[in-house]
Protein backbone atom coordinates (compact mmCIF):
# COMPACT_ATOMS: atom_id res chain seq x y z
CA UNK A 1 0.00 0.00 0.00
CA UNK A 2 1.37 3.70 -0.61
CA UNK A 3 2.31 5.68 2.34
CA UNK A 4 0.76 8.78 2.29
CA UNK A 5 3.12 11.71 3.34
CA UNK A 6 1.54 13.71 6.17
CA UNK A 7 3.06 16.81 4.34
CA UNK A 8 0.90 16.02 1.40
CA UNK A 9 -2.40 16.02 2.96
CA UNK A 10 -1.22 19.59 4.20
CA UNK A 11 -0.45 20.82 1.07
CA UNK A 12 -3.90 19.61 -0.25
CA UNK A 13 -4.95 21.99 2.51
CA UNK A 14 -2.89 25.08 1.53
CA UNK A 15 -0.90 24.31 4.12
CA UNK A 16 2.27 23.29 5.78
CA UNK A 17 3.79 22.48 9.16
CA UNK A 18 4.57 25.18 11.26
CA UNK A 19 3.76 28.03 8.03
CA UNK A 20 2.20 30.78 10.45
CA UNK A 21 1.31 33.03 7.40
CA UNK A 22 -0.82 29.90 5.75
CA UNK A 23 -2.75 29.33 8.69
CA UNK A 24 -6.17 31.72 7.78
CA UNK A 25 -7.97 30.81 11.10
CA UNK A 26 -7.67 32.96 14.66
CA UNK A 27 -9.44 32.73 17.69
CA UNK A 28 -11.59 35.27 18.13
CA UNK A 29 -11.31 37.22 21.11
CA UNK A 30 -13.98 39.42 20.24
CA UNK A 31 -16.43 36.92 19.11
CA UNK A 32 -20.06 38.30 19.03
CA UNK A 33 -23.09 36.38 18.41
CA UNK A 34 -24.80 36.10 15.13
CA UNK A 35 -28.65 37.34 14.50
CA UNK A 36 -29.72 33.88 13.51
CA UNK A 37 -28.00 32.67 16.80
CA UNK A 38 -29.51 35.08 18.84
CA UNK A 39 -33.22 34.64 17.60
CA UNK A 40 -33.19 31.13 17.99
CA UNK A 41 -31.49 31.09 21.44
CA UNK A 42 -35.24 31.35 22.91
CA UNK A 43 -36.96 27.91 23.72
CA UNK A 44 -40.08 28.61 21.86
CA UNK A 45 -38.16 30.07 18.27
CA UNK A 46 -36.43 26.83 18.85
CA UNK A 47 -38.81 24.53 19.73
CA UNK A 48 -40.93 26.31 16.29
CA UNK A 49 -37.95 25.36 14.28
CA UNK A 50 -36.97 21.84 15.44
CA UNK A 51 -40.88 21.18 14.68
CA UNK A 52 -40.36 22.62 11.15
CA UNK A 53 -37.40 20.57 10.27
CA UNK A 54 -38.72 17.22 12.19
CA UNK A 55 -42.42 17.54 11.14
CA UNK A 56 -43.83 17.33 14.77
CA UNK A 57 -45.67 19.46 16.52
CA UNK A 58 -44.23 19.65 20.10
CA UNK A 59 -46.29 22.59 22.28
CA UNK A 60 -43.86 22.38 24.66
CA UNK A 61 -41.39 19.44 26.51
CA UNK A 62 -40.22 19.15 29.62
CA UNK A 63 -37.34 17.39 28.19
CA UNK A 64 -36.63 20.04 25.80
CA UNK A 65 -33.38 22.23 26.57
CA UNK A 66 -30.87 24.49 24.35
CA UNK A 67 -27.39 23.44 24.66
CA UNK A 68 -26.11 25.77 22.10
CA UNK A 69 -22.00 25.97 22.84
CA UNK A 70 -20.64 29.27 23.81
CA UNK A 71 -17.10 28.22 24.57
CA UNK A 72 -16.21 26.96 21.34
CA UNK A 73 -14.50 30.03 19.80
CA UNK A 74 -12.39 28.74 17.62
CA UNK A 75 -11.18 28.97 13.89
CA UNK A 76 -13.25 31.89 13.68
CA UNK A 77 -16.94 29.46 14.24
CA UNK A 78 -19.69 28.82 17.19
CA UNK A 79 -21.68 26.64 17.26
CA UNK A 80 -25.54 28.23 16.34
CA UNK A 81 -28.15 26.50 18.01
CA UNK A 82 -27.85 22.88 19.63
CA UNK A 83 -31.34 21.38 20.82
CA UNK A 84 -31.50 18.21 23.38
CA UNK A 85 -34.87 17.03 23.19
CA UNK A 86 -35.39 13.41 24.23
CA UNK A 87 -33.01 11.12 23.14
CA UNK A 88 -31.93 13.34 20.40
CA UNK A 89 -29.48 15.99 19.57
CA UNK A 90 -29.75 18.56 17.27
CA UNK A 91 -27.14 20.92 16.13
CA UNK A 92 -28.27 23.48 13.42
CA UNK A 93 -25.91 26.12 11.74
CA UNK A 94 -26.82 28.91 9.50
CA UNK A 95 -24.78 29.71 6.54
CA UNK A 96 -24.33 32.40 4.22
CA UNK A 97 -21.72 30.78 2.05
CA UNK A 98 -21.35 27.58 1.03
CA UNK A 99 -19.12 25.89 3.35
CA UNK A 100 -18.29 22.16 2.14
CA UNK A 101 -16.55 21.65 5.56
CA UNK A 102 -19.56 21.60 7.58
CA UNK A 103 -19.45 17.53 8.50
CA UNK A 104 -16.44 18.82 9.95
CA UNK A 105 -16.97 21.31 12.01
CA UNK A 106 -20.30 19.36 13.29
CA UNK A 107 -17.92 16.32 14.08
CA UNK A 108 -15.99 18.93 16.38
CA UNK A 109 -19.27 20.50 18.05
CA UNK A 110 -20.97 16.95 18.47
CA UNK A 111 -17.37 15.81 20.09
CA UNK A 112 -17.50 18.45 22.12
CA UNK A 113 -21.37 18.21 23.29
CA UNK A 114 -20.64 14.36 24.48
CA UNK A 115 -17.75 15.56 26.29
CA UNK A 116 -19.79 17.88 28.12
CA UNK A 117 -22.30 15.04 28.70
CA UNK A 118 -20.07 12.18 29.42
CA UNK A 119 -16.77 13.37 30.69
CA UNK A 120 -13.42 12.95 29.56
CA UNK A 121 -12.79 10.44 32.61
CA UNK A 122 -15.76 8.32 33.02
CA UNK A 123 -15.41 6.46 29.36
CA UNK A 124 -12.15 4.84 30.54
CA UNK A 125 -13.73 2.38 32.92
CA UNK A 126 -17.74 1.44 33.97
CA UNK A 127 -20.42 0.43 31.94
CA UNK A 128 -21.36 1.84 28.86
CA UNK A 129 -22.51 5.26 28.42
CA UNK A 130 -25.26 6.37 26.83
CA UNK A 131 -25.38 9.71 24.45
CA UNK A 132 -27.95 10.94 22.31
CA UNK A 133 -28.51 10.56 18.97
CA UNK A 134 -27.04 13.44 16.81
CA UNK A 135 -28.36 14.95 13.56
CA UNK A 136 -27.17 17.93 11.97
CA UNK A 137 -29.29 20.55 10.13
CA UNK A 138 -27.30 23.48 7.82
CA UNK A 139 -29.72 26.14 6.98
CA UNK A 140 -28.41 28.12 3.71
CA UNK A 141 -29.17 31.47 2.31
CA UNK A 142 -26.21 32.51 0.50
CA UNK A 143 -26.10 34.09 -2.95
CA UNK A 144 -24.77 30.99 -4.54
CA UNK A 145 -27.00 29.00 -6.27
CA UNK A 146 -27.67 25.79 -4.09
CA UNK A 147 -30.49 22.86 -4.31
CA UNK A 148 -33.40 22.91 -2.28
CA UNK A 149 -31.77 20.52 0.07
CA UNK A 150 -28.58 18.22 -0.38
CA UNK A 151 -26.47 16.07 1.81
CA UNK A 152 -22.99 16.50 2.71
CA UNK A 153 -20.76 13.81 4.26
CA UNK A 154 -17.62 13.55 6.03
CA UNK A 155 -16.45 10.96 3.95
CA UNK A 156 -16.24 14.04 0.87
CA UNK A 157 -13.26 15.35 2.62
CA UNK A 158 -11.69 11.99 2.79
CA UNK A 159 -8.10 12.20 0.86
CA UNK A 160 -6.97 10.21 -0.53
CA UNK A 161 -10.02 8.22 -1.42
CA UNK A 162 -9.73 4.00 -0.26
CA UNK A 163 -12.36 2.79 -1.83
CA UNK A 164 -13.80 0.85 1.09
CA UNK A 165 -16.56 2.02 3.34
CA UNK A 166 -15.92 4.31 5.69
CA UNK A 167 -15.56 3.78 9.74
CA UNK A 168 -16.67 6.84 10.43
CA UNK A 169 -19.09 9.16 8.83
CA UNK A 170 -21.36 12.02 9.52
CA UNK A 171 -24.10 13.09 7.56
CA UNK A 172 -25.14 17.02 6.87
CA UNK A 173 -28.20 17.95 5.83
CA UNK A 174 -28.33 21.46 3.97
CA UNK A 175 -31.62 23.38 3.53
CA UNK A 176 -32.09 26.08 1.07
CA UNK A 177 -33.86 28.73 2.81
CA UNK A 178 -33.63 31.38 0.25
CA UNK A 179 -37.26 32.57 -1.41
CA UNK A 180 -38.46 30.15 -3.37
CA UNK A 181 -37.25 27.28 -1.64
CA UNK A 182 -38.51 24.96 1.65
CA UNK A 183 -41.26 27.06 1.98
CA UNK A 184 -43.57 24.94 3.47
CA UNK A 185 -40.15 24.35 6.18
CA UNK A 186 -40.82 28.37 6.74
CA UNK A 187 -44.31 28.49 6.75
CA UNK A 188 -43.98 26.13 9.77
CA UNK A 189 -41.31 28.50 11.38
CA UNK A 190 -42.52 31.87 11.36
CA UNK A 191 -39.01 33.35 13.01
CA UNK A 192 -37.38 31.48 10.28
CA UNK A 193 -39.29 33.17 7.74
CA UNK A 194 -39.25 35.94 9.13
CA UNK A 195 -35.41 35.84 9.55
CA UNK A 196 -35.13 35.59 5.56
CA UNK A 197 -37.38 38.20 4.90
CA UNK A 198 -35.28 40.90 7.03
CA UNK A 199 -32.28 39.47 5.25
CA UNK A 200 -33.60 39.64 2.03
CA UNK A 201 -34.70 43.47 3.04
CA UNK A 202 -31.51 44.10 3.56
CA UNK A 203 -29.92 42.72 0.27
CA UNK A 204 -32.15 44.99 -1.40
CA UNK A 205 -31.93 48.18 0.06
CA UNK A 206 -28.01 47.15 -0.03
CA UNK A 207 -28.50 47.98 -3.85
CA UNK A 208 -29.21 52.00 -3.46
CA UNK A 209 -27.62 52.67 -0.16
CA UNK A 210 -24.84 51.72 2.24
CA UNK A 211 -24.57 48.70 4.99
CA UNK A 212 -26.14 51.06 7.70
CA UNK A 213 -28.73 52.83 5.92
CA UNK A 214 -29.70 49.73 4.74
CA UNK A 215 -29.78 47.67 8.07
CA UNK A 216 -31.92 50.68 9.36
CA UNK A 217 -34.85 50.95 6.51
CA UNK A 218 -35.01 46.71 6.69
CA UNK A 219 -35.57 46.78 10.48
CA UNK A 220 -37.76 49.73 10.39
CA UNK A 221 -39.84 48.18 7.55
CA UNK A 222 -39.81 45.21 8.62
CA UNK A 223 -41.17 46.59 12.98
CA UNK A 224 -43.99 47.77 10.79
CA UNK A 225 -44.98 44.94 8.58
CA UNK A 226 -44.87 42.56 12.10
CA UNK A 227 -41.98 41.01 10.77
CA UNK A 228 -39.89 39.84 14.28
CA UNK A 229 -41.13 42.55 15.06
CA UNK A 230 -41.39 42.19 18.95
CA UNK A 231 -37.71 41.11 19.34
CA UNK A 232 -36.64 44.17 16.74
CA UNK A 233 -38.54 46.51 19.34
CA UNK A 234 -37.08 45.66 21.86
CA UNK A 235 -33.59 44.72 20.66
CA UNK A 236 -33.02 47.19 17.70
CA UNK A 237 -29.79 48.31 18.15
CA UNK A 238 -27.76 45.58 19.22
CA UNK A 239 -30.08 43.38 16.42
CA UNK A 240 -28.51 46.03 13.71
CA UNK A 241 -25.50 45.58 14.76
CA UNK A 242 -25.74 41.98 14.77
CA UNK A 243 -27.32 42.28 10.86
CA UNK A 244 -23.88 44.59 9.54
CA UNK A 245 -21.34 42.40 11.32
CA UNK A 246 -22.81 39.41 9.90
CA UNK A 247 -23.15 40.80 6.31
CA UNK A 248 -19.82 42.55 7.11
CA UNK A 249 -18.34 38.91 7.53
CA UNK A 250 -19.79 37.52 4.91
CA UNK A 251 -18.50 40.26 2.55
CA UNK A 252 -15.17 39.39 4.14
CA UNK A 253 -15.32 36.12 3.29
CA UNK A 254 -15.54 37.10 -0.33
CA UNK A 255 -12.93 39.58 -0.20
CA UNK A 256 -10.73 37.06 1.41
CA UNK A 257 -11.71 34.40 -0.84
CA UNK A 258 -11.39 36.74 -3.84
CA UNK A 259 -7.87 38.00 -2.89
CA UNK A 260 -6.58 34.61 -2.96
CA UNK A 261 -8.14 33.35 -6.42
CA UNK A 262 -6.90 37.05 -7.87
CA UNK A 263 -3.31 35.73 -6.14
CA UNK A 264 -3.88 32.43 -8.17
CA UNK A 265 -3.14 30.97 -4.88
CA UNK A 266 -5.50 27.99 -6.19
CA UNK A 267 -4.88 27.46 -9.58
CA UNK A 268 -1.02 27.66 -8.64
CA UNK A 269 -0.92 25.07 -6.40
CA UNK A 270 -3.38 22.70 -8.59
CA UNK A 271 -1.22 23.66 -11.81
CA UNK A 272 2.05 25.37 -11.04
CA UNK A 273 1.64 27.40 -14.04
CA UNK A 274 2.13 30.82 -14.84
CA UNK A 275 -1.30 30.73 -17.03
CA UNK A 276 -3.00 29.47 -13.98
CA UNK A 277 -1.42 32.47 -11.88
CA UNK A 278 -2.83 34.79 -14.36
CA UNK A 279 -6.29 33.67 -15.03
CA UNK A 280 -6.43 33.69 -11.00
CA UNK A 281 -5.59 37.47 -10.79
CA UNK A 282 -8.30 37.96 -13.68
CA UNK A 283 -11.20 35.63 -12.58
CA UNK A 284 -10.89 36.82 -9.10
CA UNK A 285 -10.34 40.65 -9.95
CA UNK A 286 -13.64 40.28 -12.32
CA UNK A 287 -15.59 38.53 -9.29
CA UNK A 288 -14.39 41.01 -6.83
CA UNK A 289 -16.07 43.93 -8.93
CA UNK A 290 -19.22 42.48 -9.70
CA UNK A 291 -20.10 41.55 -6.27
CA UNK A 292 -19.32 45.99 -5.51
CA UNK A 293 -17.53 44.66 -2.73
CA UNK A 294 -13.57 46.16 -1.34
CA UNK A 295 -11.38 43.87 -3.74
CA UNK A 296 -13.49 44.71 -6.77
CA UNK A 297 -13.38 48.73 -5.74
CA UNK A 298 -9.64 48.60 -5.86
CA UNK A 299 -7.55 50.00 -8.29
CA UNK A 300 -5.31 46.18 -8.78
CA UNK A 301 -4.45 43.61 -6.45
CA UNK A 302 -2.20 45.72 -3.67
CA UNK A 303 -4.95 48.54 -3.20
CA UNK A 304 -7.02 45.53 -2.93
CA UNK A 305 -5.15 43.52 -0.26
CA UNK A 306 -4.46 47.08 1.47
CA UNK A 307 -8.34 47.34 1.76
CA UNK A 308 -9.17 43.80 3.03
CA UNK A 309 -6.28 45.18 6.11
CA UNK A 310 -8.42 47.58 6.92
CA UNK A 311 -11.85 46.33 6.86
CA UNK A 312 -10.13 43.19 9.31
CA UNK A 313 -8.91 45.96 11.44
CA UNK A 314 -12.43 47.46 11.94
CA UNK A 315 -14.05 44.11 12.50
CA UNK A 316 -11.65 44.38 15.66
CA UNK A 317 -8.88 41.78 13.83
CA UNK A 318 -5.63 42.38 15.67
CA UNK A 319 -2.98 44.52 13.02
CA UNK A 320 -1.10 40.45 12.87
CA UNK A 321 -3.99 38.52 12.16
CA UNK A 322 -5.17 41.05 9.50
CA UNK A 323 -1.91 41.45 8.15
CA UNK A 324 -1.55 37.55 7.75
CA UNK A 325 -4.99 37.06 6.32
CA UNK A 326 -4.75 40.31 3.89
CA UNK A 327 -1.05 39.07 2.63
CA UNK A 328 0.63 42.71 2.82
CA UNK A 329 4.17 43.45 3.74
CA UNK A 330 5.04 45.48 6.88
CA UNK A 331 5.36 48.60 4.81
CA UNK A 332 1.89 48.73 3.72
CA UNK A 333 0.85 47.81 7.38
CA UNK A 334 3.05 51.07 8.61
CA UNK A 335 1.07 52.98 5.38
CA UNK A 336 -2.49 52.37 6.43
CA UNK A 337 -2.18 52.69 10.08
CA UNK A 338 -0.78 55.88 9.95
CA UNK A 339 -2.92 56.92 7.00
CA UNK A 340 -5.82 56.25 8.81
CA UNK A 341 -5.10 57.61 12.56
Amino acid sequence: MKKIDENCILQKNGRRRGSADLEPYHVRRDYKSTLFATIFNDKERALSLYNAVRGTDYNESENFEIVTLHNAIYMNMENDLSILIDAELYLFEHQSTVNPNMPLRDLFYVSRHYQKLVGDIEIYYGSAKKIPEPFFVTLYNGMEEQPERCEMRLSDLYYPKTGREPNLELKVLQLNINPGYNEELKKACKPLDDYVKLVEKVRHYQKDCNLDMAVERATEESIREGILADFLKKEKQEAQQMIIYDMTDEEIREVVRRAARAEGLEEGREEGREQGLEEGREQGLEEGRKLGIELGRAEGRAEGRAEVFMVLIKRGFSSQEAQEIAGIDDETVKRMLVSNK
